[in-house]
């Protein structure tokens, strides 16, 4: 069984990837802010000119505006690849959920079956061994 689309969980797919990418941004883009804070701050120094100082704080704000062009590329690419990583949990969620709307309404099912390169097979499995245990 292949599976032709990468979302198929919507709610689940998305709040994993906004979570993945949210989490890096606090990792990485906060202390980059914080760093080119306290370069602005430091461009205060006494000794330096006005000149000196009008041209640091161009500076610093060339470095901002790319280094904001550059995070939303990396934000992109990050979101994508976690929207691929969640896809093998999705899947397997989404089976399930599906298998117990079915159970739960009253419907004949069979045993929960999964692809082999889901990580959520061993899950599966002693779903469908508890079930079993239950009905004898």
């Amino acid at each position: 069984m292949n599976r032709k689309q990468i979302i198929v969980h919507r709610t689940f797919q998305f709040s994993f990837a906004l979570a993945f990418v949210q989490g890096l941004f606090f990792v990485v883009l906060v202390p980059t802010a914080l760093f080119l804070s306290l370069l602005y701050i430091g461009q205060a120094i006494p000794n330096l000119t006005l000149f000196q100082i009008n041209a640091l704080s161009e500076g610093i704000g060339k470095i901002f505006w790319m280094a904001l062009f550059i995070w939303l590329g990396v934000g992109l690419v990050l979101f994508l690849l976690a929207l691929r990583l969640s896809h093998r949990y999705a899947g397997p969620l989404k089976r399930l959920e599906s298998w117990c709307t079915v159970r739960l309404s009253g419907g004949k099912t069979g045993p929960v079956v999964l692809r082999t390169g889901d990580d959520m097979v061993t899950t599966a499995q002693l779903l469908n061994q508890a079930l079993d245990s239950d009905l004898k």
